[in-house]
């Protein structure tokens, strides 16, 4: 079995102030939700969503960043997805890097 490069889901567009480049050691970074986005909506946010991550598997990541509504949905689709098994990546301050996080449901 062939293993596809890992990717890391990040839950919006980050604001010019918060540097998620240290998550591209985990992988090509695809932005999940645009600023764009209305997020009052959370149907349109939980289709855009399923279509981001039409393809996510267990070798993927998720970097919830932003609003805690749209970190839900990013895990509730990730769990979904991969019958209930993501890894999220968490930002250490101490460490100045992001800890990958295993969650099995």
């Amino acid at each position: 079995m062939i293993k596809l490069p890992s990717r890391v889901f990040v839950t919006q567009t980050p604001k010019k102030t918060i540097d998620i480049s240290p998550a591209l050691d985990f992988g090509e970074i695809i932005i999940v939700v645009e600023t764009t986005t209305n997020i009052r909506n959370p149907q349109l946010v939980v289709s855009q969503a399923r279509l981001s991550m039409k393809d996510f598997t267990t070798n993927d990541y998720i970097c919830l960043i932003g609003d805690p509504v749209l970190c839900g949905i990013l895990c509730a689709v990730a769990a979904q997805r991969t019958g209930g098994e993501f890894t999220a990546l968490k930002w250490d301050r101490q460490e100045t890097r992001y800890i990958p996080i295993k969650v099995v449901l």
